[in-house]
């Protein structure tokens, strides 16, 4: 993507929302693309799955074989990648992130005040999410 705008020289930063902040740590953690500078995981829960099932639906963890622990996950991103977790103060899964900052010490957080697991509707999350993705990228 960075050769078909012109610049190569762009932090690279993989970024999700909810099952997409987990699937971008897994692949931070399991084959890291040349280049990553950082990781945003908006929302992620504490555990992750590499595809879809009914429990995304019911927004339930899943436990089925081939998930895996978030926490587990994240400890295995290389030290150089700088993660940012952004999440709604009223976000259901916000009970991950005590194991999420003992994997990561250096976690940046964001907490986005009166949103929910979904960040919609407010105005102010987009530029919280703006800044959390300058700071993984290194700016």
């Amino acid at each position: 993507a960075a050769r078909e705008l012109g610049d190569t020289a762009m932090p690279l930063i993989l970024a999700g929302h909810s099952l997409g902040g987990e699937l971008a740590l897994w692949q931070a953690a399991t084959a890291p693309p040349l280049g990553l500078a950082g990781v945003v995981a908006i929302s992620p829960g504490a555990r992750g799955h590499l595809r879809v099932t009914l429990t995304d639906l019911a927004n339930k963890e899943p436990t089925e074989p081939g998930s895996f622990a978030v926490d587990e996950i994240l400890r295995a991103v290389p030290p150089h990648v700088r993660v940012a977790l952004v999440r709604g103060d009223g976000d259901p899964l916000r009970g991950a992130d005590a194991a999420l900052v003992l994997a990561r010490p250096s976690l940046h957080r964001v907490i986005i005040p009166l949103a929910g697991h979904s960040l919609r509707h407010l105005v102010i999350a987009g530029p919280m999410i703006a800044s959390a993705i300058d700071w993984a990228s290194g700016r």
